[in-house]
């Protein structure tokens, strides 16, 4: 992680680089000073509280990578439940690769990926059937262990059609805004320094301000305070399922699930505030 906006440093993985969420500078910088394949990014940060992208950031992303030849990519595994065709038809985004998994078949192992015409024709093309697996120089292997799995594909058409539909979704963006509206007035109600998470579907905590970047939403984080509210909510009734990331409102919630929420959490308060 970079330790400050601004700056490049090494990845986790060789050849790989790590920049800022809502840093363009240090995108134009990495973009400028080495030869990148491509940007990988989710339209809004999860699993670091949620980290939200500020006006320009995704449209600068796009003009940058366009600008220097690099591809961009989205991935959209934990952003496609916000809304209808995920963030990026939402938002009108315009990458060069989309991925996404999980909620696009109900929690059935399986994971999608498309990508612009242009880029299409060029792994068509180049695919040696005749020789799979072993792929020579210019040639290109696709393939999986679940690809075309008959499972797979029968929840995903049923998920995508009679589950992830415009109607379910927009209700599902509705409760969780109902969801963030009574997170709000239980911080306000006992002054805490804290925020709330708004993504459509996807609300919750943060024990700081809204961050922009994963240096804030780490400073922000509270692990112990996470982990015993996590218990609390559990032991009556509410699972919250991943640390920091906030409730994801499901889409068989109802106004009582939230009046639930919001109960525990004021009790909970109550309980943690002098």
């Amino acid at each position: 992680m970079a330790s400050e906006m601004g700056t490049v440093k090494p990845g986790k993985h060789a050849g790989t680089l790590m920049v800022h969420f809502n840093d363009l500078a240090a995108v134009e910088k990495a973009l400028s000073e080495f030869d990148i394949a491509a940007v990988v990014a989710e339209p809004a940060m999860t699993n670091v509280n949620l980290v939200l992208p500020q006006n320009g950031f995704l449209d600068g992303l796009r003009a940058l990578t366009q600008k220097h030849g690099t591809l961009l990519i989205y991935d959209e595994t934990h952003t496609h439940v916000c809304a209808w065709g995920g963030l990026t038809r939402h938002w009108r985004l315009n990458p060069d690769i989309l991925v996404v998994g999980k909620s696009i078949a109900s929690g059935i192992p399986m994971g999608v990926y498309g990508m612009t015409k242009a880029l299409r024709d060029v792994m068509e093309s180049h695919i040696e059937v005749e020789r799979w697996p072993q792929s020579g120089e210019g040639d290109l292997a696709v393939g999986g262990t679940l690809f075309g799995n008959a499972l797979s594909m029968a929840a995903a058409r049923t998920t995508l059609t009679e589950i992830l539909t415009p109607e379910n979704q927009k209700r599902a963006a509705t409760l969780g805004a109902l969801l963030a509206d009574r997170i709000d007035e239980a911080i306000y109600k006992r002054q805490l320094p804290w925020t709330t998470h708004r993504l459509f579907c996807r609300s919750g905590l943060c024990y700081g301000k809204q961050p922009i970047n994963s240096m804030e939403a780490s400073r922000s984080a509270d692990f112990d305070l996470n982990r015993l509210q996590r218990i609390y909510f559990a032991n009556r009734g509410v699972w919250e399922a991943v640390a920091t990331a906030g409730p994801t409102v499901p889409l068989c919630a109802t106004g009582k699930d939230i009046d639930l929420y919001g109960d525990v959490l004021n009790a909970w308060l109550d309980e943690i505030v002098e």
